[in-house]
């Protein structure tokens, strides 16, 4: 499994996809940060609105807006999980792997760590490019503290867990299906769709919508990144840890019950 590790990343790290996408990452900074151009992806408070129009663009300022708007680099890994998980199936040179030396079990999870690895690696360079940036355009005007650092890992921590959550269910789709399209689909569009159920159950039952709300963290995502946290950090964690190693796990049973000829 390590041998396989080590060859999908080459491969990615020898194709065009991975640096293009790093470059719109850094291009995006460049122009959000040297026109100090503030935004967000879902949803958008008063409270977050308040936080956005108050940011004052140092490095120190910048490096925990880069945290709060972290649900944009969804979009930038979208491009990594369709041609690390995807290729494969789009020209069926699987077949050259599964089965030899290589069971389903470990070949899912080659891809699916891959794709966390390379996602890890663009938020760090998301947050430190960044930060780097408005450093040497505006100073910095901070220290490092450990309040600082903590106010940092928290939110980066728990967000790049919904992330996982939804490369995960976007991983058992592809796999199962065997198409990136609907793999894209299931990325971009189940979230929303979960959301709108959601919203609409609670329009008729308000309580069972705020059960429901209490165990979908997808829509969280904003909230977390301003501190606004209406449950415990550790029940984000748990109920992103749980999701991922449920849809994992169905993912790869179902993997291994599908024909692949």
């Amino acid at each position: 499994m390590f041998n396989l590790m080590k060859a999908e990343l080459y491969r990615v790290l020898k194709g065009k996809t991975f640096y293009i996408t790093l470059a719109c990452i850094i291009v995006y900074l460049l122009l959000t940060i040297s026109s100090q151009t503030a935004g967000t992806i879902g949803i958008n408070t008063p409270e977050i609105s308040n936080i956005i129009d108050d940011i004052l663009w140092s490095g120190y300022a910048v490096s925990r807006y880069l945290i709060q708007s972290m649900n944009i680099l969804q979009y930038f890994f979208l491009p990594i999980i369709v041609v690390v998980m995807g290729t494969d199936f789009a020209h069926a040179t699987y077949k050259n792997t599964i089965g030899k030396g290589i069971s389903r079990m470990q070949y899912y999870l080659t891809k699916l760590l891959i794709v966390f690895v390379i996602c890890i690696f663009y938020s760090f360079v998301y947050i430190s490019f960044g930060t780097l940036l408005a450093t040497i355009l505006y100073g910095f005007h901070g220290t490092f503290t450990a309040q600082y650092m903590k106010d940092l890992l928290q939110p980066y921590v728990l967000q790049m867990l919904i992330m996982f959550v939804l490369i995960s269910i976007a991983s058992a789709i592809l796999f199962i299906s065997k198409k990136t399209t609907a793999c894209t689909i299931g990325y971009l569009v189940v979230p929303m769709v979960i959301q709108m159920a959601i919203a609409i159950i609670s329009d008729s039952n308000a309580e069972l919508g705020a059960t429901l709300i209490k165990y979908e963290v997808l829509s969280a995502m904003s909230y977390i990144a301003y501190g606004i946290l209406e449950y415990s950090v550790s029940h984000y964690l748990f109920i992103s840890l749980a999701y991922i190693v449920i849809t994992t796990f169905l993912g790869m049973y179902l993997f291994n019950k599908i024909d692949l000829t």
